[in-house]
């Protein structure tokens, strides 16, 4: 029965020392601060510019040198908006290949090419909006 008193005093002696350990007694906050927050008298960040949206003429020409790099005509564009965004599309086509490919207004890359026959493709491409 001692060992075990004596046990269970060494175990709460443990514990409540590794509570210690973890306590932030050290740092010193200046007074109506909190550890993350700005004092009152600091000036709110200024909100973060608006992004830089690509337009038809860059997504464009973007396009034309893709075109031209990979041997495709560029035959028609059109622009769609998906969930509140301006998307440029393209059909192209190499020999009797029709490609559809997409460049949102965020960012000046391709996001999606899709190639297949003609008439189904076209079919496609008569069909955005």
């Amino acid at each position: 029965m001692k060992k075990n008193i004596t046990i269970l005093v060494i175990i709460i002696s443990i514990i409540s020392s590794c509570g210690d350990k973890h306590r932030h007694n050290d740092i010193q906050y200046p007074p109506n601060q909190i550890e993350g927050q700005k004092s009152p008298e600091s000036k709110p960040d200024p909100p973060p510019p608006p992004p830089v949206k690509i337009t038809y003429e860059q997504a464009l020409e973007f396009m034309q040198n893709r075109c031209s790099q990979t041997g495709q005509s560029l035959l028609e564009t059109k622009t769609v908006y998906f969930e509140g965004t301006k998307l440029y599309m393209f059909l192209s086509n190499k020999l009797n290949i029709f490609c559809i490919s997409a460049i949102s207004e965020i960012r000046l890359e391709i996001l999606k090419t899709d190639c297949g026959s003609g008439e189904v493709k076209i079919n496609q491409w008569n069909y955005l909006h």
